[in-house]
């Protein structure tokens, strides 16, 4: 079971709170969203605009605001959960909460919102040195195949696909990634798609019910992500 944001039930998407609910049931396996501000420091965000997670925001990305700036601001999910606040998360924050968990893995998504606004090696360079207190502990993944080329040619870490369609399949780049880990959203998995393998893993997202998950489970899926992971542990 990934938690996905961490576990938002509880506190919104992305936060520190999240993420801690989520351990607090158990789950050993996060997934978080990675962006970086002006100045290039990594926070947790998966949006492209501000739109509909910051509490009062100013208009743009958050790669248009310096993080001095950003910090000032507050994480609101208004439908899910408008009477629940959380301070913008820093990756760095994350490493220090996790450095005392050696027994998780942080699945860490490289928004390809940062990636138009930032160079690979930029991007690269720096999460890299921001994860090295939990370096064996996380994966990087993302939809950006050439920015997985690029973190593969240049560094031993794990990594994972995130398929933006079924067909990727049959690219090629996908062969010289080498991904230890294949992320597919439920909606792009052709109707009985059945799983033989688990080499590179299958991760299937988003699964919000016991149905859904117990019948991936028959199809040969060991790994699923969810916002909901204490509900579908618990049963």
């Amino acid at each position: 079971m990934i938690a996905h944001r961490g576990d938002c039930t509880a506190a919104p998407e992305n936060s520190l709170a999240s993420i801690q609910a989520a351990l607090n049931s158990g789950c050993r396996l996060l997934e978080i969203d990675v962006q970086l501000s002006s100045d290039g420091v990594p926070v947790l965000f998966h949006d492209r605009d501000c739109k509909r997670l910051l509490r009062n925001p100013m208009p743009g990305a958050i790669a248009d605001y310096p993080i001095a700036t950003l910090q000032q601001w507050q994480i609101e999910e208004h439908e899910r959960l408008p009477a629940i606040r959380a301070p913008l998360t820093l990756l760095s924050e994350v490493v220090t909460q996790l450095v005392n968990h050696p027994d998780v893995t942080l699945f860490v998504e490289v928004k390809r919102a940062a990636l138009e606004r930032f160079s690979y090696a930029q991007l690269f360079d720096t999460l890299m040195e921001t994860l090295r207190p939990i370096l064996l502990q996380s994966v990087l993944i993302s939809f950006s195949l050439p920015f997985l080329r690029y973190a593969r040619a240049h560094h031993g870490q794990r990594l994972g696909v995130v398929l933006g369609d079924w067909e990727w399949l049959k690219d090629r780049t996908i062969e010289q990634i080498a991904p230890e880990y294949i992320f597919c959203n439920i909606e792009r998995v052709p109707e009985e798609e059945c799983f033989t393998t688990q080499h590179p893993q299958w991760v299937i997202y988003e699964v919000g019910s016991e149905a859904l998950r117990d019948d991936l489970a028959r199809r040969g899926i060991t790994m699923i992500e969810s916002f909901f992971p204490a509900k579908l542990m618990a049963k």
